[in-house]
Order: structure tokens, then C-alpha cells, then sequence
């Protein structure tokens, strides 16, 4: 029985000892493994030659193949995986020295898995891609080094400088330093340094160089400035090679500006104009280039094609709309305009917020000069330029237009218009207040607060048949008051008593004016009267009209008269018209003249247009009339 436990014993001792031998045979080839797993990274085929640097960090040393540094990378642990990859855990990061323009490239992550190559890499958990001042972050990279590109679909978020955005797929050439968002994009420009305003961009596609500094947005692109906004289709922009301002942006397809001021200004009312402070500002085309300053995010000029419209409205609530075919601006740094061209198809149209009716203004090119507050408008060979109110409307070769006081200049073929304007209480001499006058001149002036046009060169204005012309006519169109001045001649019509057809009467003179008060002509110096056979010459001569209808009443004649009929000639002090009996009738020791068989003195001579017939009477009744045919 005691043998039997001794060999019980010794056969227990043998298995723990064996045990523990084959323990220390699995701990040992398990050390071997492990130590074939862990191995340091080495090159293939000897193109690399790593050398560690001993240190703490785990920092490792790349060399090309002459010997200089390549890559170096820092990270906690690396093992190559069953992928037959090197898998580098543990804040990773990995500086490709030198590579582009003298600068690193940095590929940062939680983990960094390349090829034996080092062709092919990927940056998972947290992952940085860096260059210069260019960040790029997401939770996945891919990069390959035969196409030198970086890519991820799983979002991303970049900066440079003052720029930065996010987008859902990134595309980054590093060499070229080219870098592609897509879906979703979204910038941030913080740029501006009298401004803590960021610029917002948003759209389908940013191609952005980074070496070059600019970028192109592509589809639904939409600017965001404070209470400003930016649409178009396509944006290219560039910044300053020295500041982190936008340079220039280019805007193209279905392109809308509404630009409103962020701080408030004074309202200047009657002078309020295209050219003052604008509260707001809507630009629409087909295409815009902006040019901005470089301190601030400011436009200094901007140049627009296609279907353009340009809409300014001041502080006081005037507004200016502009469409044309192009628009060029310049503008000053604090928003005003400078100087601003329209070209092509120009239509203007102004509505100031104290007056009830518009004005627009056409022509094919349209100038406005902020520092003299002016604008200017031509026509061409096709069409002339055009102003035109609710009262008048004038048409020339060239117009300008004096904002600070409305006063307008015109030549080169003038043209103007002065419609009837309800409430009107004059006429404008013989002709109605009830239908337009219009006026042709060599140059024309209007002055707004005297309501006066000068007209001079070759001076015509009518109104049916009636016509008046001169070199030269001033015309205060709120009184309907006027005079002429060189070689007045007018023409107008008048209907005989008992009979259905108009007559016309010719009237010239040296200068002629009339006074709405008295609704009266005053022609005066040489002056000459036609009507029928009858000429009447005096030196002065009155027209009287209707207040209401400007409709001829009777002419009175002074001065050195002579009335010529036929072959006879009346001379006297004074004549009277009567349109409506068709009686001229001569006083002041008046004496008629045959050619043929002498002279008849009388005290009052009557021509009788009707019949042709002079009569001759005297005051003594004992004394005959005589009738003469």
C-alpha cells in the first residue's frame, strides 16, 4: 500500500514538470511570433534604408535613394497587418520633408495604413492632411502618390487664412496644390479688417488653387454679407497675393446682387440722386466682374453684361433703375458711386419719393460723374436720347442732367414735347393747353426751378397747323409764358363767322411774347400780317386769345401801319383785326393809296377780307362814304 502512493507521487511530480515544460515551449515560440509580427519597418528590395533614431517618441527616418531624409514619422505603435499593409496606431503623424516648393506635407490620424511602396496610403479617426496654411480634416483619407491625390467621401472641413469650409467629397492634388470640394459646399471668409461681417459662399463645387489663391463655385452659388446677398450660377474669384481680401470675383449665369447698406445714412430728400448713399442696391445680368479694395470688402468697380439692371435706393426712398445691355461702375470706398457707365439699350428710370410723376431717361449710352453730380445721355445713328417726364418729353443727339438741381442741356437734333397737364390754367400763346406742343431746336436749356426751357438754333414749335418759329424761344411751361427773339414767324387758324372752314393767319416779327395773365401776343419791330389777299405791316402788333380755348379773339396793329390789298396800300396810326367779321379796320388819319389813280384820305378805312371791298368814311356826316371794289 505505501509503494502504491510513492509511485502515485513521483508519477504527479513528472506531469507538473512536464506541464511546465510544454508551458515554457509556448511562451517561447509565442515570443518568437510576436517578435516576427513586430518587426521595424524596412524597405523592399533595399530602395529604402531606414535608420531609427533612438528616442522615447518612436520617431523613424526615411532616405531616398541618395541618402536624404524623406519621410519622417512619429507614432506609438506599427505592425505590418495579414493585408501584408504597415499599420501605424496611435497619434500618428507622418512629415513628407521638402516635398512641394521646399514646404512639408503633414498626414496626421488615428491610425495610418500605407503599402510596402509607400504608394498608398489611409488616414482614418481624426485624420489631417496639412500644407503650408492649408488644413484639411476628415475621418477618412486616401491617398495615392502615382496620381498624387487625397480623397474622402465621408465629409470634410478645410482652412486656409481667413478662408475656410466644409463639403461632403474632397479631391486634393498635392503637388499641384488643387483642391476639389463637392456636395454641400460651404465657405467662410472672416477677411475684412474694418469688419467683424464673415462672408458666407455656398454651392455644389469649389475647384480652389491654393498656390495660385483662387477658386471656382459651381451651381446655386450664394454669397451671404451681413444683410447682403450674392446669387449666380458659376463664381470664379481670386484673393491678393498679400492680403486676405478677395481680389476679384467673376459671377456668371442668372446672376443677382442685393447689396443693402449696413449702417444708416442721411436722407437728403430733393437731393437725393443715382449718386448719394444708396440703402440698397439690386444688380441683375447675365454676367458681373467686381473689383474690391484691398482693405475692406468694399467694391471699388464692377462690370456687367447681358439684360443688366441696376436698381439705387437712397436713404430718403428716391429710387433709380437702370436696365442696359452692359453696365461698368466705380465706386469710392465708403459705397458711393464714382463714375457709372451704361451701354446699349439704356433705359433709366427715376422716381423721387416728393414728386408724384417719374422720369425716365433712353439712350444708347448713359455716363453719370459723381464728382460733378452729372449725367449724360446719347442716342446713335438709329435713335435718338430721350428724357421724359409726365409733362414733357425731350429727345436729342446728347442730353446732360445736373442732379443737384434737375437742370438738363440738350443738342444735336432736339426734339421736345410738352403734354397737356391737367389742372393747367394757361395756354402757351395760341396754341391749347388741351394738346401737345411740340418743339424742334439746334441746343436746348431747362432749368428746373424757374420750370423754363431756352431754346435757340433754328427754333420750331406747333400744334396741329399752328406753328411759331424763331432762333430763339423761352418757355416757362408752369405759366405757359414765352417770348421769341430773330425772325419770329407764326402761323395760326381761325374760323370766319357764318362759315365752316379754318383761315390762316401769318404773323413775323423781330420778337414776339406773350402774357398768359391777359392771354395776349405781343409782337414787336417789323412786324408783318398775312391773311387771304391782305398783307398788314406796323411795328407793333397785339394778339389777343381765349383765357380758356386760346381761340383768336382780335389782333390790334401800332405804329407806321400799312394794310395792302390788291393795288391799293391803307397807311395809319393804328389797325383792328377782327378774325371773326373779316374786318380790318385802319385809324389815324388813315390815307389809301390806288397805284393808279391816286390817294383817298379818310377818317377810318375798312378792308373787308370777305368781299374785297374798302370802305372810306369820315366822322363829318356831310361828307360821303365811299365804297371801293
Amino acid at each position: 500500500m505505501k509503494k502504491k502512493k510513492i509511485s502515485q507521487a513521483r508519477f504527479f511530480k513528472y506531469f507538473i514538470a512536464v506541464f511546465l515544460l510544454s508551458v515554457l515551449v509556448v511562451i517561447t515560440m509565442n515570443f518568437f511570433s510576436r517578435s516576427k509580427k513586430r518587426i521595424k519597418i524596412t524597405p523592399s528590395k533595399g530602395e529604402l534604408v531606414k535608420q531609427k533614431v533612438e528616442n522615447k517618441e518612436n520617431v523613424i527616418y526615411f532616405e531616398d535613394k541618395k541618402g536624404k531624409p524623406s519621410r519622417k514619422v512619429k507614432v506609438d505603435r506599427y505592425y505590418i497587418g495579414e493585408d501584408g499593409w504597415y499599420h501605424l496606431e496611435g497619434n500618428v503623424e507622418i512629415s513628407f520633408l521638402k516635398s512641394v516648393d521646399g514646404q512639408n506635407v503633414y498626414f496626421s490620424g488615428d491610425e495610418i495604413i500605407h503599402n510596402k511602396e509607400a504608394t498608398q496610403f489611409r488616414l482614418t479617426g481624426n485624420s489631417i492632411i496639412k500644407f503650408k496654411d492649408l488644413v484639411i480634416k476628415s475621418s477618412v483619407f486616401e491617398y495615392e502618390a502615382k496620381t498624387d491625390t487625397v480623397k474622402s467621401n465621408k465629409g470634410v472641413e478645410f482652412s486656409s487664412g481667413e478662408i475656410s469650409g466644409s463639403a461632403r467629397i474632397v479631391n486634393f492634388k498635392v503637388k499641384k496644390e488643387a483642391l476639389v470640394l463637392s456636395k454641400d459646399v460651404k465657405l467662410e471668409l472672416s477677411m475684412d479688417t474694418k469688419s467683424d461681417i464673415p462672408l458666407f459662399v455656398s454651392g455644389k463645387k469649389l475647384d480652389y488653387s491654393h498656390k495660385r489663391r483662387e477658386g471656382l463655385v459651381e451651381g446655386d452659388v450664394v454669397l451671404d454679407y451681413g444683410k447682403s446677398q450674392i446669387k449666380a450660377d458659376n463664381m470664379d474669384f481670386d484673393f491678393f497675393r498679400d492680403k486676405e481680401n478677395i481680389n476679384t470675383i467673376f459671377l456668371e449665369g442668372n446672376v443677382f446682387l442685393s447689396l443693402i447698406a449696413e449702417e444708416e445714412h442721411i436722407e437728403l430728400g430733393d437731393n437725393d440722386s443715382l449718386m448719394s448713399a444708396a440703402k440698397k442696391r439690386e444688380i441683375e445680368a447675365r454676367e458681373v466682374f467686381i473689383k474690391n479694395y484691398k482693405d475692406a470688402f468694399q467694391i471699388k468697380s464692377m462690370k456687367a453684361k447681358g439684360n443688366c439692371r441696376f436698381l439705387n435706393i437712397t436713404a430718403s426712398g428716391s429710387s433709380s433703375e437702370i436696365l442696359a445691355e452692359s453696365l461698368v461702375c466705380t465706386f469710392k470706398q465708403d459705397g458711393i458711386l464714382r463714375r457709372f457707365d451704361a451701354i446699349e439699350k439704356v433705359r433709366m428710370t427715376e422716381l423721387k419719393i416728393n414728386k408724384k410723376d417719374r422720369r425716365i431717361i433712353q439712350g444708347d449710352y448713359l455716363i453719370i460723374e459723381g464728382e460733378k453730380n452729372h449725367l449724360k445721355v446719347k442716342g446713335n445713328d438709329v435713335s435718338k436720347a430721350i428724357i421724359q417726364s409726365t409733362d414733357y418729353r425731350v429727345s436729342a443727339g446728347e442730353i446732360d442732367i445736373v442732379f443737384d438741381n434737375d437742370n438738363l442741356f440738350a443738342k444735336d437734333g432736339i426734339t421736345v414735347i410738352l403734354y397737356p397737364v391737367e389742372g393747367q390754367r394757361n395756354s402757351i400763346g395760341f396754341f391749347s393747353k388741351n394738346q401737345p406742343v411740340f418743339i424742334i431746336a439746334g441746343e436746348m436749356m431747362y432749368i428746373d426751378k424757374e420750370q423754363c426751357f431756352y431754346f435757340k438754333e433754328n427754333v420750331k414749335a406747333w400744334q396741329g397747323n399752328d406753328m411759331l418759329g424763331a432762333r430763339k424761344l423761352t418757355l416757362f411751361k408752369d405759366t405757359g409764358r414765352f417770348q421769341c427773339e430773330g425772325s419770329v414767324e407764326s402761323s395760326f387758324s381761325y374760323i370766319p363767322k357764318n362759315k365752316d372752314t379754318e383761315e390762316k393767319i401769318k404773323i413775323s416779327s423781330d420778337s414776339m411774347k406773350f402774357k398768359p395773365a391777359e392771354s395776349v401776343l405781343i409782337y414787336k419791330t417789323d412786324c408783318k400780317l398775312n391773311v387771304k389777299n391782305t398783307e398788314l405791316l406796323a411795328q407793333s402788333l397785339s394778339v389777343s386769345l381765349h383765357q380758356e380755348s386760346a381761340e383768336l379773339l382780335n389782333i390790334l396793329a401800332y405804329s407806321d401801319v400799312k394794310i395792302i390789298q390788291n393795288t391799293f396800300e391803307g397807311r395809319g396810326k393804328e389797325a383792328r383785326y377782327n378774325p371773326g367779321e373779316e374786318m380790318i379796320v385802319l385809324l389815324g388819319d388813315p390815307v389809301l393809296i390806288d397805284k393808279d389813280k391816286g390817294k383817298t384820305e379818310g377818317d377810318k378805312l375798312t378792308f373787308s377780307l370777305g368781299d374785297g371791298k374798302i370802305l372810306i368814311e369820315n366822322q363829318d356826316q356831310k361828307r360821303s362814304k365811299t365804297v371801293i371794289k
